[in-house]
């Protein structure tokens, strides 16, 4: 656990595992979710891929995963503006409309 401001500084820089750190661990995150907009260690990584909810979600190494405001704008672009919870698949161009089905 940090001691000092300067430990506090070098933890802050780590990029931690996000299930990890909720519980109290730090263990340093080497995958990102982009679905899930989380940073994952080894261990919760692999658990992600075999959960039924998360087995399909881009994972991405966390030194080449985009952060902050890049992953909003991706999930605005790719979320169906009708069924947030449903990924646009098809661009109606009568319509000009994004859509999910």
């Amino acid at each position: 656990m940090a001691t000092n401001g300067s430990d506090e500084v070098q933890l802050a820089s780590l990029e931690l595992c996000d299930p990890c750190f909720s519980n109290c661990k730090e263990i340093l995150a080497v995958l990102y979710c982009l679905d899930c907009d989380e940073k994952l260690c080894e261990v919760c990584g692999t658990c992600h891929t075999k959960s039924k909810l998360s087995k399909d979600h881009k994972l991405s190494k966390v030194a080449e995963a985009p952060f902050g405001n890049v992953v909003k704008l991706l999930k605005q672009l790719t979320t169906c503006p009708n069924h947030q919870s449903e990924e646009v698949v098809y661009i109606c161009i009568d319509e000009h409309q994004l859509c999910c089905n």
